[in-house]
């Protein structure tokens, strides 16, 4: 076979590119599957800002924890990236203080609902483009440092920022498709295997028919 290059260096000198470019493959897939519109007519939630749809805020939320930006105060990086906004299709990027407000009003009623909508997004994609033979349940749980007085974040097994308040999530993943089936928010000090026996029972209630 002929040999390639020992060293190959790859660089960029176009100042309009983004690092957040990726972010568009997941602004086309959330289309696609009408999570926008599922959010404004199936999940109705209470919305008194009238600048942003709740399915719009809801985005705001999510793409910064994909893009890893930890903390709602860091979004003040987006709404400075024109590139980024337009890229996700939102007409503005809100700011710290709008996303934090509408978590504090929603969230007690939201996350029910929004829970039944993943679930039926997660059925819709798991017979597509048929059922599965087999389901792999793979179950972990992490750690999620926190700084503050958050509620129910408590000092437990921390192996990032010892001795620090933290959630201790569990989580299920079905280990070949890697999608998410079912998740729980825990104090930090809770044991690893706590709640596994539920979480496992709501997992097996979705399984479709077959």
């Amino acid at each position: 076979m002929p040999r390639g290059p020992r060293k190959l260096a790859i660089s960029f000198g176009e100042r309009s590119l983004t690092h957040y470019g990726g972010a568009y493959l997941l602004h086309r897939f959330l289309t696609q599957i009408g999570f926008n519109d599922a959010v404004a007519s199936e999940r109705r939630l209470a919305q008194r800002n009238n600048r942003y749809s709740v399915g719009q805020m809801l985005l705001a939320l999510l793409y910064p924890m994909i893009l890893g930006l930890e903390r709602i105060e860091t979004t003040q990086l987006l709404r400075q990236n024109g590139v980024f906004q337009y890229l996700t299709g939102l007409p503005s990027y809100p700011d710290a203080t709008t996303l934090r407000r509408f978590l504090l009003r929603v969230a007690p009623t939201a996350l029910p609902k929004l829970r039944a909508l993943h679930d039926r997004f997660l059925y819709r994609m798991s017979v597509r483009p048929r059922r599965p033979a087999r389901l792999l349940f793979d179950v972990d749980s992490t750690g999620l440092v926190v700084y503050g007085h958050q509620e129910q974040a408590r000092i437990g097994y921390n192996p990032i920022k010892r001795g620090r308040p933290s959630y201790h999530p569990l989580l299920c993943f079905e280990g070949q498709s890697n999608d998410v089936w079912q998740g729980g928010l825990r104090p930090g000090d809770a044991h690893t295997a706590s709640g596994t026996r539920d979480l496992l029972t709501a997992c097996v209630a979705k399984i479709p028919g077959g």
